[in-house]
């Protein structure tokens, strides 16, 4: 009951740290046992605790909000041109931002990202044609060893894009609310609009659990209402009506 009462007083502030906490208590125990430090006929405390459900997470750009920011990175000063090229290249490939400001030229194949460091450990991401042309492209202004250098060091990747990005949303007239992860969940969700699998967008984020595929994949409100159409017309249709 301790136990209960904490995790739900926490989940009413924070429901994801709630859950991380419980399954952080229930690794301790589970060692505690293992090591000898509580009988092995411990009670349970954490298994009948029911944990919160995992609410969608960021936003997507809309069709109409990808064509404005594509607009303005055609505007963006020479001096920030490379943070444009990043934020394609994100759009691109649905890499994490970090995973993009990092890269180095040793990773870039002619085919495909070989990433050392991500959050899941080191993955091959598969490059469209499109991306392979911005990266040909970059290649040609090559100055070092990261594809996006710092200006200090050219070995080293650059650090501001961040900064750079809520200059970039504003003027591209998108919501204040929209971080440059949510370029991610915006691949994911495009990616199932025209006709990926969950499994196949998760394959192309890098995930290796298909519920955090989910989780990813908002849905454009136009193409939901084009989906709902559809689907009332074979009623109706069925219907006689």
């Amino acid at each position: 009951p301790i136990v209960a009462r904490w995790f739900y007083a926490y989940s009413r502030t924070s429901p994801g740290g709630a859950n991380q906490a419980i399954a952080l208590l229930k690794a301790l125990l589970n060692f505690a046992i293992r090591t000898g430090y509580l009988p092995h006929d411990a009670p349970e405390v954490t298994s009948p605790i029911r944990r919160n459900k995992r609410r969608p997470r960021g936003r997507m750009l809309t069709a109409q909000q990808l064509t404005d920011l594509g607009r303005e990175l055609s505007r963006v000063p020479v001096r920030n041109r490379w943070a444009a090229d990043a934020i394609r290249l994100i759009l691109l490939t649905g890499c994490r931002s970090g995973e993009i400001t990092r890269l180095k030229w040793s990773e870039v194949k002619p085919d495909r990202l070989i990433l050392n460091r991500t959050k899941t450990g080191p993955r091959e991401q598969i490059l469209s044609r499109d991306a392979i042309t911005l990266l040909k492209r970059l290649r040609t202004k090559r100055l070092g060893a990261c594809v996006f250098p710092s200006k200090d060091d050219r070995n080293e990747p650059a650090e501001n894009l961040r900064r750079i990005w809520k200059p970039i949303r504003r003027r591209a007239g998108l919501p204040d609310d929209i971080r440059l992860h949510d370029l991610r969940h915006s691949y994911a969700s495009h990616s199932v609009m025209n006709g990926e699998s969950v499994v196949m967008t998760g394959k192309l984020l890098g995930h290796r659990d298909p519920s955090s595929t989910e989780r990813y994949a908002h849905l454009d409100g136009e193409f939901l209402t084009a989906a709902a159409d559809r689907v009332s017309a074979e009623v109706a249709k069925a219907m006689g009506l």
